[in-house]
């Protein structure tokens, strides 16, 4: 069984290739348009659950009134 240092070393290793990847989707190359670096913006957006909370944060405000049922 490996010691928790040699699966932490592999760990970290593997998070450092991840960022790299991450970087490469979120900076824009030489005359790439603003558009096509939004990609990596929705990516990221998708992954955390925080947007969908505004979403049912707005459908709750008075200006939006669902109508009622008897």
């Amino acid at each position: 069984m490996p010691s928790h240092k040699t699966l932490w070393e592999r760990a970290c290793s593997r998070m450092r290739f991840i960022r790299q990847h991450y970087c490469c989707l979120t900076h824009r190359f030489r005359e790439q348009a603003r558009s096509h670096s939004l990609f990596a913006y929705s990516l990221n957006s998708w992954l955390q659950p925080w947007p969908w909370r505004r979403v049912d944060a707005v459908l709750r405000t008075d200006t939006h009134r669902w109508p009622r049922t008897r």
